[in-house]
């Protein structure tokens, strides 16, 4: 019975000693943290038909993180303007000009565009995150054709 009693001591000293030395091993000290995720862009309907001329039409987006949130992604905004002319504005009335890149300070966050001309319009928008993922989304207007 000591025998039996003295094996069972020593298998669980052996244990504890194998499981001491492979969590050693296991350590690491460097924490990886998964930052970065990618994102896509929605937002509401707008009014895109028979926008008037100088008339400021309002398109609400949200960036949604997808798979997971890191808080140190930054996102950005270019835009381009292939057809129409007219100007893109956010809620503090800050103007946007094309190919110019702008730093959002909310995911969710508005934009407004007021045609200068009577003719189609379509802008495309490309939002970037500060791990290079890019995301583009269009926006077409039509403004009834000015008489001359």
């Amino acid at each position: 019975m000591k025998k039996i009693k003295q094996k069972i001591y020593d298998l669980i000293v052996v244990i504890v000693t194998f499981c001491c030395v492979v969590s050693m091993i296991g350590c690491n000290d460097k924490l990886t943290i998964k930052q970065d995720y990618n994102f896509e862009i929605t937002h509401l309907p707008y009014s895109s038909k028979d926008v008037e001329f100088g008339q400021q039409v309002e398109i609400r987006f949200q960036i949604r993180s997808i798979g997971g949130e890191y808080s140190g992604t930054t996102y950005y905004l270019r835009y381009f303007q292939f057809e129409g002319k007219g100007f893109l504005t956010d809620e503090d009335a800050r103007m946007f000009f094309p190919n110019d890149l702008y730093e959002l300070s909310n995911k969710a966050f508005r934009l407004y565009y007021q045609p200068e001309s009577g003719e189609s319009h379509i802008l495309t928008l490309t939002f970037l995150d500060s791990f290079g993922h890019e995301k583009e989304t269009t926006l077409t207007f039509t403004t009834p054709q000015e008489t001359q």
